[in-house]
């Protein structure tokens, strides 16, 4: 969204789609927007902006431009208040409304659903894995707006910020994932799982809504597959990594496949270590993983759309091509993308984060992300 279209928001005062609109906006935008009422000396938007649920960059330029125009005489309204995360029932029994939240630090996906009647708030909160299963996941019956505003600008793991997320489709997305075992990655996870069942019992007012990210994609089948082509995996930009166990049967055929008694053609060779790659692919992926990378794709397209909306409409493309056609041979090209990204050449080995765990180097040359 463009500085004049933020400002265009600010002065209509319609506060909350403002910032929602500045948690998917670039920097640049933010500053501007900040810059522009402090020029108008609009002390009363700033004010609101401070007390809203904004990204903790922005909220420093705010106060950063209250200082400015207190030093010049201007005073902004006295407001102790913390912004509403949803907007008020009308009346007592007004049907429910909630917000949420999501955060994709890979290679998990974080999750805050936040419920709202008359009777207040409740949070919830879960981090899942890559095949959609409960890690972590817990519920606070009676949270308060300032609790949730912290929380969610606290970003998650790895500075990965939270932006804003349809309640129905964060709800859909929980109820999808409690049906499911809990993750093996997370001690905690079968109670946590209990505990997100129980929550979502009390909340069957809030209706599943589909991935917002679907309509960044083409909705024509051809689009949408030359669309999901121009998506590249980077080995360091995966959504999250094939477990151990996959990749070590992984790296045991491939190595087995360049052992041979006779002198393979580069082609040969080469079409043998696809052909493994492929089978791989084609029958040993399990559809949990192929529907969470789908997911995963939406995901990201969804937090990049504003920055990057080639980039997203791409992965949006993608995602939902794994979605809907899992076994169609452009999704089972995306899925033998993903797997190959895995794979690195030995002399890329060391080039990782400082303190890094050593690599384990396979017979054949090829090394385990």
């Amino acid at each position: 969204m463009t500085p004049a279209e933020l400002l265009d928001l600010a002065t209509a005062g319609r506060t909350d789609e403002l910032r929602q609109a500045l948690a998917a906006a670039a920097p640049s935008a933010a500053e501007a927007l900040v810059g522009a009422l402090a020029e108008r000396s609009r002390a009363d938007l700033l004010a609101e902006l401070d007390v809203a649920p904004v990204p903790p960059a922005v909220r420093k330029r705010v106060r950063a431009a209250l200082h400015l125009l207190r030093a010049r005489g201007v005073r902004p309204p006295a407001s102790t208040r913390v912004a509403r995360l949803a907007p008020a029932a009308a009346a007592e029994g007004e049907s429910a409304t909630a917000e949420a939240w999501l955060a994709v630090p890979r290679p998990s996906l974080h999750l805050v659903l936040v419920p709202r009647d008359a009777s207040g708030r409740r949070l919830l909160v879960a981090i899942l894995d890559e095949q959609e299963r409960v890690v972590e996941g817990g519920r606070s019956p009676h949270a308060t707006a300032r609790a949730v505003r912290e929380l969610v600008e606290r970003g998650s793991v790895g500075d990965a910020p939270f932006v804003p997320l349809p309640a129905g489709h964060a709800a859909q997305r929980l109820r999808a994932a409690v049906r499911r075992p809990p993750s093996p990655h997370g001690p905690e996870a079968a109670g946590a799982r209990t505990e997100l069942v129980e929550a979502l019992a009390m909340e069957e007012a809030l209706a599943d809504a589909p991935h917002p990210a679907w309509a960044l994609a083409p909705p024509e089948p051809d689009s949408r597959a030359r669309a999901a082509a121009g998506l590249a995996f980077g080995l360091h930009d995966l959504p999250f990594a094939l477990d151990k166990r996959t990749l070590d049967t992984l790296l045991e055929r491939l190595n087995a496949a360049r052992v041979s008694p006779l002198v393979l053609a580069p082609e040969l060779a080469a079409e043998r270590e696809a052909a493994v790659v492929r089978t791989l692919v084609e029958r040993e992926l399990p559809p949990d993983l192929v529907a969470g990378l789908g997911l995963r794709l939406l995901d990201r397209a969804w937090v990049r759309r504003t920055r990057e909306p080639e980039a997203a409409r791409s992965s949006a493309a993608a995602g939902a091509l794994l979605l809907e056609r899992p076994a169609s041979p452009e999704a089972r090209e995306l899925l033998r993308a993903f797997v190959s990204a895995h794979l690195r050449p030995p002399e890329e080995v060391g080039r990782g984060e400082p303190g890094a765990a050593a690599e384990r180097r396979s017979g054949g040359g090829l090394i385990l992300p």
